[in-house]
């Protein structure tokens, strides 16, 4: 298992560039800051201008912003939102565009101000630009990714062991049953319009009795077949390690059994129970803690995953060293050597659960999980929870930025949109630094062009097995 460290960070969304107004800034050593009201307000204008002074040590003098303000400043024309063309670094900047210091506007002509206020911007037009975000996970799912793929070339034969009891059990029991379904089922193959039927009732039952026909139809040959069906059981590697049977989707409904007489369906999946049994009895428990901790793999993704979908957020260079250990030791855990089997067991048991290119599976039974393996789920939950709780000024990510327009020689010479965090967020710094085009997490190093072939033949081994 590599080690799950690098240079990462669960990404924060990004509006603007403080570099970019750190060199508009840098033009003046004094600057007037006009702000309007509702940002002048408690201490927000203290806590903007020191914001300000640590992009470039400038001196400012406040304005009461009623008079000079960006309503003032525009006369009511529209903020423009064009970006400009990408540039190094990643921070996206913004085309002034055709804006023009109004007439009534009573702000000095010669002296630098930076007007700062909500941008009123259409909500939609703001939500269709790209996103931007400080901070990628790259470096640790790419650590995952090569440590699920190394695991699973090291369980596959296990894993293959295991899948062949399955078969082999379930086999026998196709070969027992399939013949005499079908026969019983044989009146129900034709098909036949809806007008032929006397009542609602007969109609109900025909249509639940060509249900199990589709359903045991599916297994029609594979009880002289070497090779596994497509429907029948094997184990899944999805939060742990399940063994799974991909039933046929044929429309049954509860009271099909009760027109037809009999549940064909729960007889073939009793089998599918049989032939869990017959596995359970017959695999290594020390491997089996191995194969559950590789299923662990997707509960360690979910975490990751809504770790780093870019969000409006800060986090301190302390809260992103502790968050980096927290998912180095998780690493450690999952590549432990420690494979202790005592008190693991299978334990037959229903539900259902989802696997990526199959769909819904239902479970017949799953690995109880031991003291590591269950403190790995532990660690996940809690680095997730962590990494929320360490959060600071968090916002929803509609809302709209805040924009910063700055006046030089009478015209307006600069437009950035900044969310407020991005400048003012407790007593961080303002948020500098590489930006890039925020994605959400994808499939564990898979783009969505390989994950939309998982399903088919030559799939990797980890689509095959049901992970993330």
């Amino acid at each position: 298992m590599p080690v799950l460290g690098g240079i990462w960070s669960p990404p924060m969304l990004t509006a603007g560039d403080p570099d970019a107004l750190a060199q508009v800034l840098a033009i003046s050593k004094t600057w007037r800051l006009a702000l309007e009201p509702q940002l002048a307000r408690d201490d927000r204008g203290e806590r903007l201008r020191d914001a300000l002074r640590e992009l470039d040590e400038v001196t400012f003098t406040f304005t009461d912003g009623e008079d000079d303000g960006l309503e003032v400043l525009l006369a009511g024309a529209a903020l423009p939102v064009k970006r400009l063309d990408p540039i190094p670094g990643g921070r996206p900047r913004y085309n002034v565009g055709g804006l023009k210091v109004a007439p009534g506007w009573s702000g000095p002509r010669d002296e630098a101000t930076l007007v700062i206020g909500d941008a009123a911007l259409d909500r939609r037009e703001w939500s269709a630009l790209e996103a931007f975000a400080v901070g990628s996970c790259a470096p640790v799912l790419e650590g995952l990714a090569a440590g699920q793929e190394d695991s699973l070339v090291l369980l596959e034969p296990f894993l293959d062991r295991l899948d062949a009891i399955l078969w082999r059990s379930f086999r026998a029991g196709l070969g027992r049953s399939v013949p005499v379904f079908s026969a019983e089922l044989e009146p129900y193959r034709e098909l036949r319009p809806q007008s032929s039927f006397s009542d609602a009732r007969e109609l109900e039952t025909y249509l639940c009795g060509r249900g199990y026909w589709s359903y045991v139809d599916s297994y029609r040959g594979c009880e002289g077949s070497q090779e596994s069906c497509p429907g029948a059981p094997r184990i899944f590697l999805v939060g742990g390690a399940r063994i799974g049977l991909p039933e046929p989707d044929v429309g049954l409904s509860e009271r099909c059994p009760e027109l037809v007489g009999r549940d064909y369906a729960a007889e073939i999946r009793a089998l599918a129970v049989n032939a869990s049994l017959d596995a359970a009895r017959n695999v290594s428990l020390e491997w089996s803690v191995l194969a559950h901790r590789l299923g662990l793999f997707s509960e360690v993704h979910a975490a990751l995953e809504d770790i780093c979908v870019p969000r409006r957020r800060r986090f301190s260079d302390a809260v992103i060293d502790e968050t980096r250990r927290r998912a180095e030791a998780l690493g450690g855990l999952l590549g432990s050597s420690d494979h202790e089997a005592r008190g693991a067991r299978w334990v037959l048991e229903s539900g259902s659960f989802d696997v990526v290119g199959i769909g819904r599976v239902t479970q017949l039974a799953r690995f109880a999980e031991v003291g590591l393996n269950r403190e790995i789920r532990a660690q996940a939950r809690g680095l997730r929870e962590w990494v929320f709780a360490a959060a600071r000024c968090r916002h929803p990510s509609g809302e709209l930025p805040l924009a910063v327009l700055a006046v030089l020689a009478g015209k307006v010479s600069f437009l950035g949109y900044f969310y407020e965090e991005e400048l003012v967020c407790a007593d961080l710094p303002p948020l500098r630094g590489r930006g890039d085009a925020a994605e959400e997490c994808d499939v564990l190093g898979l783009d969505s062009r390989a994950a939309e072939e998982a399903a088919a033949p030559g799939a990797t081994a980890a689509s095959r097995r049901g992970q993330r």
